[in-house]
């Protein structure tokens, strides 16, 4: 039996774990622009069949589809003036998840 104590820590790998945090967040921007009919037809092709396979960037898609319906529907309904702002602010946010922004205290990108 070979004597592990000796050996100190195993290295930890980070490089896999960077890339798929890098690759998640080109693809959230992707899905995005896919959710704004910003992409061409052949790259369109391509995210949906990835959405079908891919639970987290489905359900990124989905969120979007849903914070957008809802923004949407405003102009439909009697505005209140604190949830359209609380939408806003909550989109604003989805957004900056992206780009690396981080919400602060009470919503703020700090």
């Amino acid at each position: 039996m070979k004597d592990h104590s000796r050996e100190g820590p195993r290295p930890v790998i980070v490089f896999p774990t960077v890339m798929h945090c890098l690759a998640r967040r080109r693809m959230k921007h992707t899905v995005s622009a896919f959710l704004d009919g910003e992409l061409e037809p052949s790259v369109m092709a391509k995210v949906e069949a990835h959405l079908r396979r891919c639970w987290e960037c489905s359900s990124d898609y989905e969120l979007g589809r849903l914070v957008k319906s809802s923004l949407r529907n405003l102009a439909t309904r009697d505005r209140d003036a604190l949830a359209a702002m609380r939408l806003r602010r909550f989109a604003a946010r989805l957004g900056r998840r992206g780009t690396g922004g981080r919400p602060g205290p009470r919503g703020r990108a700090s």
